[in-house]
């Protein structure tokens, strides 16, 4: 009776350890109250274990799917983070056993003692949970999210694959009693599905690095074309208004000449009032780009000051020098704007743009 209760309680450490792995693993979203919860939901498998037996595990992953997702998880991580976490167990497990077997020639199957399986599961753990640091490390401080979020489809079925073959080779080890040595042959195959797994991420993240790339070149072309577009533009309606400022000119003077004051004031509001506003505008505008020595984020701006005037904003930049800035201060100041412009209309804006970002001057 003692041995089954030290085998349940083991059982649901384990369990324990999966779901803290596997939280790890989805950027710690479980507060502990829900993973305790989540283990103990997951301990009703250990129940069915000899009736089922490895299928429990499609019902312990499911339940920590269902709580991850609950917590705000994406489907993705909520899928890969439980499947990777058993497979992290089980490597770490393995190789425990591997380096307490070559270290003191000390192997746990050859002694079928549960008290045995209850004081491994430390070492076990620990090992798992710096391996699973190590993914977490890879996935989330060196940016991986949007591998998994472009090719999840993929990667969950990469990962219900290894598990099935993880699995597969534990149940035939048991079933057909394979020697100790073997032991060793496990752990090199595991360790490879581990880094064919990783190899596949290295080159779908390649791919990701390389669509994006080629999809910022296509975007920076359209806006570099639109900028140069633009600027002819302005050069046209300008030197319109030089030579259209001689019929301007007579259109006044005939108005004065007759004293149609009303006429004037009319002329004056719809004629002369809208065009010097306009290249006052124009002007500004030009000069405000010329202040950005980034001709990308100049065709950017551009390309806002054209959204601004869509939704009838008076937009002002204010540059007080010349000054570089990086792709990434050039992108914060692109989103800063770009949110702005989104949220206003029919109004007035100016702002002043700094290296460190957009401040507000004042809005109308």
């Amino acid at each position: 009776m003692g041995s089954i209760i030290i085998f349940f309680i083991g059982g649901v450490l384990q369990l324990l350890g999966i779901t803290v792995v596997a939280n790890l693993l989805a950027n710690k979203i479980l507060p502990v109250k829900t993973i305790l919860f989540a283990t103990l939901f997951m301990s009703l498998g250990i129940i069915f274990l000899n009736s089922i037996q490895y299928f429990t595990i499609i019902y312990t992953t499911a339940v920590l799917v269902f709580f991850l997702k609950r917590r705000g998880g994406t489907w993705i991580i909520s899928f890969v983070a439980p499947m990777l976490s058993f497979i992290v167990i089980v490597i770490a497990d393995y190789l425990v056993s591997w380096m307490v077997g070559e270290g003191l020639g000390f192997y746990l199957h050859d002694y079928n003692n549960v008290y045995l399986n209850f004081v491994f599961l430390i070492p076990n753990f620990v090992c798992a949970y710096l391996i699973g640091a190590l993914i977490y490390w890879i996935l989330y401080k060196r940016n991986f999210q949007g591998v998994l979020n472009r090719n999840g489809f993929v990667i969950v079925a990469l990962m219900a694959m290894t598990m099935a073959i993880t699995y597969l080779f534990i149940y035939l080890e048991g079933a057909l009693g394979f020697p100790k040595g073997l032991t060793s042959i496990y752990l090199i195959l595991f360790v490879t599905f581990f880094i064919t797994i990783s190899i596949v991420f290295l080159i779908m993240d390649r791919i990701r690095k390389e669509h994006d790339k080629h999809q910022k070149q296509a975007t920076e072309l359209a806006q570099l074309s639109d900028y140069t577009e633009r600027l002819e533009k302005l050069y046209t309606n300008m030197n319109t208004f030089r030579h259209d400022y001689i019929n301007i000119l007579a259109s006044l003077h005939g108005y004065i000449e007759q004293g149609d004051t009303l006429q004037l004031k009319t002329y004056f509001k719809n004629t002369i009032t809208p065009l010097k506003t306009n290249l006052t505008n124009n002007q500004n505008q030009l000069a405000t780009l010329q202040k950005i020595n980034n001709l990308t984020f100049r065709a950017t701006l551009n390309t806002l000051f054209t959204k601004a005037k869509q939704k009838r904003i008076d937009l002002h930049l204010e540059i007080t020098d010349h000054f570089q800035m990086t792709d990434e201060q050039c992108t914060t100041i692109e989103n800063q704007l770009a949110e702005l412009i989104n949220q206003h209309q029919n109004t007035k804006l100016k702002l002043n743009l700094t290296p460190s970002g957009i401040e507000r001057m004042s809005s109308e």
